[in-house]
């Protein structure tokens, strides 16, 4: 088959001249739909070779960068960095190898880039997680603002409050005194609903139980079928009950509203302010990395989302397109880690 570029279009994963994807595969995050994951994957087949010629590369970039996805295929990390992978090797001039090394939330992949050269030879494809995880669990081998250089933030993923298609019209409903605790569902302890029911409780004041899920497929049950009062979720992971009928969307934890959730307000528009409930992800590099790399690849991630046809991927995936440079990417992870080390003090959530 050949592509609208002329390009002939080839099965990407057999393409050596491309990027390279290498599974250690273990442990399981969140599958996606694996007919969706292909057909974005065969899109940016075609869609990487219009990414703008090769960064200006520092004679000491390394020629082979390996992305480190701290989960195992089909979830959402590791199908974004198939997305960005093809892309970034053209902005870059350099071989990008994704490498999947899955375990304990992402610790094993944070600590495993954490350790490794700071020559730009091996980057993390990080989410929120990577900053969680020290809050949560004290064994974590790595401090995510120490051991750490950001490069870029790549995109955005706001959590939003979801209620039963019977279940209050409003946000002022939901909070209103009615004689009894609201109930909100979550995926797990120390999951990033967990904690956004946890901050609602703290902003407003209203008394909140939250009930854990073994998975947010569950959770997500329990709340259509009326069994809790909410539940806080992913875009991807409510919208298709909402167009249905059966979800309603009541607030976005974000500072602006959604793409895909146009007409939902955020909490702030509502009147509750502080409520940020934000997954991100972004490239890290271990703590030391040279300016010039950090330069070198943030200049490659620039490139990728100039890709008009990258991100029109991204958001078939619910990622929504937001570059930071290291810097701003730098102040948004020590803001998370300051206002869930904060949550999490209050609600007196442990997990070891």
């Amino acid at each position: 088959m050949i592509c609208s570029n002329g390009f002939a279009r080839l099965p990407l994963l057999q393409q050596t001249s491309t990027a390279v994807f290498v599974d250690n595969n273990t442990y399981p995050e969140k599958a996606m739909n694996s007919v969706s994951i292909y057909k974005t994957l065969g899109a940016l087949a075609c869609s990487f070779f219009f990414v703008s010629g090769a960064s200006a590369k520092p004679a000491s970039a390394p020629p082979i960068v390996e992305l480190i996805v701290p989960y195992s295929p089909g979830g959402a990390s590791d199908t974004m960095a198939r997305v960005i992978a093809p892309a970034l090797q053209k902005a870059t001039g350099s071989q990008i190898v994704v490498v999947n090394k899955p375990g304990a939330n992402g610790a094993i992949a944070g600590a495993y880039v954490a350790r490794s050269e700071h020559n730009g030879s091996r980057i993390l494809l990080a989410d929120l997680a990577i900053a969680l995880n020290p809050i949560l669990r004290k064994a974590t081998p790595y401090n995510v603002e120490k051991n750490f250089s950001p490069i870029a933030l790549l995109g955005t993923g706001a959590f939003v409050l979801y209620v039963p298609a019977s279940g209050p019209a409003t946000l002022n409903d939901f909070l209103a005194p009615n004689g009894k605790d609201r109930t909100i569902a979550h995926s797990g302890v120390g999951s990033l609903g967990h904690l956004a029911a946890e901050l609602l409780q703290q902003k407003t004041h209203r008394k909140i139980i939250s009930v854990a899920y073994q998975g947010a497929g569950p959770a997500m049950t329990a709340t259509v079928g009326g069994q809790v009062d909410a539940m806080f979720g992913s875009t991807a992971s409510g919208m298709g009950m909402v167009q249905n009928g059966t979800l309603k969307a009541l607030a976005v934890a974000d500072h602006t509203r959604l793409p895909g959730y146009p007409d939902v307000p955020t909490f702030a528009e509502l009147g509750v302010d502080g409520v940020y409930a934000v997954n991100w992800w972004g490239l890290i590099a271990p703590a030391g990395t040279p300016k010039d790399i950090v330069d070198w690849l943030y200049d490659g991630a620039r490139q990728v989302l100039d890709n008009q046809q990258v991100k029109d991927q991204l958001k078939r995936i619910e990622v929504t397109p937001t570059l930071k440079d290291a810097q701003a990417y730098k102040d948004l992870i020590s803001h998370d880690v300051a206002q869930w080390e904060s949550v999490v003090s209050q609600a007196g959530i442990k997990i070891d």
